[in-house]
């Protein structure tokens, strides 16, 4: 039966005047109240309820104190207020758009044409990783994507309260995610592999072993080139690996291991490092998609970035060498991030690129290029000692080989 407000009303009032009396007399009592006598003189509160509700007062302030330090704990660690690491870092380049982390200040993406725009707020995410299909972030127990074409972002997975507290992703090249559930309380953490477009669990791809436990990761060893699967097998107690596709070894018999956890792709290639390296060039085994493998030597170092056919450096060559002090000629070569180089890998040589001024922006000033980014057409360049990002676009001469780069945006962080 439905009652309107005038009947609710007319019903309160109805109510026995003594009996709202008698309620309000226990109710102030039993909170501590002052103390209110009965008809008969007779005290309603009981024996030691001043002392009680006191403490209990006292109680309530202690908890509500720390759950405020504990809440404040937390958002400032959501917001990594005082979190070590890299003021800036370079980001993903996907079709053209680049996607990079504002330190305290989320995910960005950026073009020329529409300047930096935020799509993930600090608080939202503990990590992130992108590809072509949307940007992939964890939460707590919880991994989203956001969808480049529908903007919507979803829960593919959540870690189950007795299995975990938090997770840590890894994209595959084919689109899959690894994704190692972490549990603090027990102290262990396992893999599991999940489909990146529907978050199905295809398969529990490690067993729960120790936190403190170094062991080769999924992500890492299961590789895919092109068409192509790889992978790293590493000898037992060591971290050197055979490169192996379908059962067989890629190396020939007198090279050494790769090393784990020293890849790089750029392109399409695949670059594993070769293991135990202590002069210059440094050796990789490149691994392409249609099978014609190499090895390459960089003379330059290691690459930062690159495309399939040329690599970028920010140090002068000319500091590295096999014999002599790299820090003395630094002195007299100029030691810093100031330069970009680029390597051509089918040929091994190398040249400096011109930097020069774009149309619009103010005079070159110095020039961050500790880490970069590139897909052939821009590359960003930033330092973790600064916090801007630069955009420069590629310049190439007619035999198709850059030549300079064209300062496009000096900060992109201020569009």
């Amino acid at each position: 039966m439905s009652v309107n407000r005038e009947e609710l009303f007319e019903a309160i009032g109805n109510l026995d005047e003594k009996l709202l009396e008698r309620s309000e007399r226990k109710s102030l009592a039993g909170f501590g109240g002052p103390t209110v006598e009965d008809g008969e003189g007779k005290s309603l509160r009981k024996k030691g309820m001043v002392k009680k509700s006191n403490l209990r007062k006292w109680l309530l302030l202690a908890a509500c104190m720390v759950l405020m330090i504990a809440g404040t704990g937390s958002v400032i660690d959501r917001l990594g207020l005082f979190r070590m690491g890299c003021n800036a870092s370079a980001g993903t380049l996907v079709d053209g758009i680049y996607y990079y982390h504002e330190r305290h200040n989320g995910v960005w993406r950026y073009t020329p044409e529409d300047g930096s725009s935020r799509i993930l707020s600090e608080w939202a995410m503990d990590g992130y990783q992108v590809n072509q299909y949307g940007i992939y972030y964890s939460c707590g127990r919880g991994l989203y994507v956001r969808e480049h074409e529908s903007g919507k972002k979803r829960r593919l997975y959540n870690v189950k309260l007795f299995q975990g507290n938090r997770l840590a992703l890894a994209l595959q090249r084919d689109g899959n995610v690894v994704v190692t559930v972490i549990n603090d309380w027990k102290d262990t953490k396992f893999q599991l592999l999940l489909d990146g477009i529907t978050g199905e669990v295809l398969e529990q791809v490690t067993e729960p072993l120790p936190l403190s436990d170094v062991v080769l990761s999924y992500g890492e060893t299961h590789l895919q080139v092109g068409d192509r699967q790889v992978d790293l097998v590493g000898r037992e107690g060591d971290f050197d690996c055979d490169v192996q596709e379908n059962g067989e070894s890629l190396l020939e018999e007198n090279w050494p291991l790769v090393s784990y956890g020293r890849k790089r792709y750029f392109g399409e290639n695949l670059f594993l490092e070769f293991a135990h390296q202590e002069r210059l060039p440094v050796r990789y085994l490149i691994l392409r998609p249609d099978g014609n493998d190499s090895v390459f030597a960089s003379i330059c170092g290691r690459p930062l970035t690159g495309t399939d056919d040329f690599l970028f450096f920010s140090l002068d060559p000319r500091v590295y060498g096999d014999s002599g002090d790299r820090e003395e000629r630094a002195e007299t070569v100029g030691y810093t991030h100031d330069t970009v180089w680029c390597m051509e890998i089918a040929t091994g040589a190398y040249w400096r690129l011109e930097l020069r001024q774009g149309e619009g922006e103010k005079e070159i000033g110095k020039v961050l290029a500790y880490d970069m980014e590139t897909d052939g057409k821009l590359l960003f360049s930033c330092a973790p000692w600064a916090e801007e990002h630069m955009c420069w676009q590629i310049l190439y001469d007619e035999a198709g080989r850059p030549e300079a780069l064209e300062l496009i945006d000096g900060d992109i962080r201020r569009n």
